[in-house]
């Protein structure tokens, strides 16, 4: 597993957003993620919702993660991102179909990392 200092930020907790298409199989990764955090002593926010609700949610976080059944939104979530000063990632299908807690986390710390 990776260790992680938080960079480029004055608070402790990192605050993910992932947009997906529907939904259902993110909450789950997120709850998973959660889990590991909270075993890694990591501070970890994270809320999925739908990629058609990105411009109301965007603001609300420091990275953005697009899952792999929504990369064709991908050109213009991470225009969004950009515009927003956000970090912007697609996450790899073998990383979101492991369902794996700590695989996605250790996604995320790297993205976190930039």
């Amino acid at each position: 597993m990776l260790d992680h200092q938080l960079t480029k930020r004055d608070r402790n907790m990192i605050k993910v957003g992932f947009a997906c298409v529907f939904g259902a199989s993110t909450y789950y990764v997120c709850d998973m993620v959660k889990k590991s955090a909270k075993a890694r002593n990591i501070e970890v926010e994270m809320e999925a919702f739908p990629v058609s609700d990105i411009d109301e949610m965007i603001h609300k976080f420091d990275i953005i993660l697009l899952g792999p059944q929504s990369k064709y939104k991908a050109k213009d979530v991470g225009a969004l991102a950009e515009q927003h000063g956000k970090k912007f990632r697609t996450i790899p299908a073998d990383v979101y179909g492991s369902m794996e807690g700590d695989r996605v986390l250790d996604f995320i710390l790297e993205v976190d990392k930039g």
